[in-house]
């Protein structure tokens, strides 16, 4: 310690009492202790008597709240991913994960050891937004594996602070279903101490473009993933020095969906020390010195990507490839079974996750990836395999639990006045014709799209067209050779479906367009509108256009669970039908069934008992539990099939059923009108 006194002795340091500041109770009296003593500009060391000594308060530590280092990604259609960093964190530092999740915006995480969850955003609408974080985390490039139910795009953000962080306060905002510019997410307290980092993290769906944004006023962008505008993620953050109530105002560049997270992370351990961002070396200041390699590494940079092609089945009937490109990659093609599924630009260095559908339980398929530079040169070819496992549980149907299409037939429902007319007109009396549509040709063929897929303006020449149609289409996706020429993609990361009538692909232009084009959700009521309104289709009814549908897995698995779709020659013109929205009825007759009829098997009639092969009591089943709804003018009595065309396999050859079937065994006679509702 250094005092300083009016006069030295040779032998020591006498006489000194301090005048100035007053002395506290810690002051300290030194007698005969080794000491140095300042005069004058000079120093001289001796023993100290009879002088008091007033220690300086040492401050408590400050804590540093240094972003070491950050990443983001995106996956398409992932049940699971592992979120990792460029370099190696240092042990001790925390981890701070924002997820935006495309889905409905109510995916449920599975969270690896170590994680804990912030504060979750769902409302049913895309995005579903996700602030976890990690604290004192082991030295490390990635934190385990997340997984999702259901699958669904991903984008993250993952940033290293060094700090030991410990949760505060949160706040949370969202837009729901509308389209805004701005999002303001607040903290629903003030902060408790005096020195926290606040992080904002900010989702966006929906939106026109991509987001070019950038870090609300105040804060500092630590990373974005904003590719792709299903789901988009920016996460920034600020250290503050007072106590407050702090939020995050986060423009958005094009209007969109959105929700925000805001919360704020306090150190208790009083500042750690903070390793330096990462690429900087920057060393650590004396006295403390600089970690060794054999303990902390010197954070490392990214890794070269991989290669290599991972698959991985997602249930009986998907499969999930992951695939880092390496970098110069432009564009990508899959094939399955020698068959190309999908041709689409994509960047060198980014991880694809592509999941595709339409397969068949417990069976193998091989897959092969090919990618091209920008000068359409193949520079790389991949392959690998998977094997489906067996089906588990009823296999799913669209739309939503209250769609029409999903409701069971209520016990002695009300029979409609004319009902025996219409069925002795309109159905006996073609009943010899009766079949299931599910041929090339007349079936309604369904095809994924996924997140990379191309998205295509579908181009309008009959109705409708002064609405403007976009949707993401794979390679693979092809209409029907029939007349109608129909073509249904489902998008499973936005929910919705694209239904296309006369539908025509162009392959010198690369482009799509149909006679008629519509675009809604998968998950909602089934029809292009809402009960009591009107509006036109991709079929005649105004339905979605794979409403009712039979699908070989539906028999294989002894049950369908949902209405059919059925066309007949004898339709009603003039009327409709709840929940038809439109009609193309031909017979002004009150015997012909008008277009929105819900038609039903007599439940008393006993199938199980008939000499029919399996299939045929499927459906005969389905008819007596949920009935079917009149959707279309045809040439004959007829449910619609799901084709094998889109498939590139014979689904409907395994499990024995024709190519169409016949259905003129079924007891037409018995059926019955349920209680028609003009609409």
């Amino acid at each position: 310690m250094a005092l300083a006194i009016p006069s030295v002795l040779l032998a020591g340091v006498v006489g000194y009492a301090a005048t100035s500041p007053a002395l506290t109770s810690n002051a300290s009296l030194l007698n005969g202790a080794p000491c140095t003593v300042t005069l004058s500009g000079a120093s001289y060391s001796g023993t100290c008597s009879g002088a008091f000594v007033q220690p300086t308060a040492t401050p408590s530590p400050t804590p540093t709240f240094t972003i070491a280092q950050s990443n983001q990604q995106l996956f398409t259609m992932a049940a699971s991913f592992t979120p990792s960093l460029p370099g190696a964190s240092h042990a001790g530092s925390s981890l701070v994960l924002l997820v935006s999740a495309a889905g409905d915006g109510n995916s449920s995480f599975g969270l690896p050891a170590g994680w804990l969850r912030v504060a979750d955003v769902t409302d049913g609408n895309p995005v579903g937004l996700h602030l976890f974080y990690y604290p004192n985390a082991p030295a490390a490039t990635s934190f385990g594996v997340f997984t999702q139910s259901p699958a669904a795009n991903v984008a993250y953000t993952i940033a290293e602070v060094g700090a030991n962080l410990s949760l505060d306060r949160t706040g949370t905002a969202t837009s729901g279903a509308t389209a805004v510019g701005s999002l303001t997410a607040r903290l629903s307290a003030p902060t408790s101490a005096p020195a926290e980092i606040v992080f904002a993290g900010f989702g966006a769906s929906q939106g026109a473009t991509p987001q070019s944004w950038g870090a609300p006023g105040g804060f500092s962008l630590v990373n974005k993933q904003d590719s792709n505008t299903v789901s988009e993620a920016i996460l920034s953050a600020q250290v503050v020095s007072a106590a407050g109530s702090y939020g995050a105002s986060q423009a958005l560049t094009t209007p969109a969906w959105a929700k925000g997270i805001v919360a704020s992370f306090t150190d208790p351990s009083g500042g750690a020390p903070a390793p330096s961002p990462t690429p900087n070396a920057t060393p650590t200041p004396t006295p403390t010195p600089s970690p060794s390699p054999s303990v902390t590494p010197t954070p490392a940079p990214a890794p070269s990507p991989v290669a290599g092609l991972s698959i991985q089945p997602l249930n009986s009937y998907s499969a999930q490839l992951l695939w880092t490109a390496p970098l110069g990659v432009a564009r990508v093609q899959i094939l399955r079974n020698g068959r190309l599924l999908d041709d689409f630009t994509f960047a060198g260095g980014a991880t694809l996750a592509y999941t595709d559908y339409l397969l068949w339980q417990s069976t193998a398929y091989s897959y092969e990836l090919k990618s091209f530079d920008a000068g359409a040169t193949l520079v790389g070819d991949v392959s690998g395999s998977v094997t489906t496992p067996t089906q588990s549980g009823s296999f799913p149907v669209l739309y939503g639990p209250a769609s029409f299409w999903n409701q069971p037939i209520a016990a002695n429902p009300a029979i409609d006045g004319n009902s025996a007319a219409m069925v002795s007109t309109a159905l006996t009396a073609y009943a010899s014709g009766a079949n299931m549509a599910n041929s090339d040709a007349w079936g309604k063929p369904l095809a994924y799209a996924n997140v990379v897929s191309r998205l295509y303006a579908v181009g309008c020449t009959l109705y409708d067209c002064a609405i403007s149609v976009a949707g993401r289409i794979p390679r693979y996706a092809t209409p029907v050779t029939g007349s109608d020429h129909h073509l249904i993609v489902i998008d499973p990361t936005t929910n919705t479906e694209l239904d296309q009538w006369e539908s025509s692909y162009n392959a010198l232009a690369d482009a799509w367009s149909a006679g008629s084009r519509y675009i809604g959700p998968t998950n909602a009521w089934g029809a292009n509108c809402g009960p009591g309104q009107h509006c036109n289709g991709a079929v005649a009814a105004g339905f979605a256009a794979f409403g009712g549908v039979v699908r070989p897995e539906e028999i294989a698995q002894g049950h369908i669970d949902h209405a059919l779709f059925m066309a007949m020659p004898y339709t009603r013109s003039g009327f409709l039908a709840c929940p038809a929205t439109h009609t193309d009825g031909i017979y002004n007759d009150p015997a012909a069934i008008p277009e929105g009829a819900h038609l039903q098997l007599d439940p008393a009639f006993n199938v199980d008992a008939q000499p029919w092969p399996q299939y045929e009591k499927v459906i005969a089943h389905a008819l007596q539990t949920y009935g079917a709804y009149v959707g279309d003018s045809g040439g004959t009595l007829s449910f619609a099939g799901e084709p094998n065309l889109d498939r590139g396999y014979d689904a409907w050859g395994l499990i024995g059923v024709p190519n169409p079937p016949n259905f003129s065994s079924l007891p037409w006679g018995q059926f019955r009108v349920l209680q028609l509702q003009a609409c």
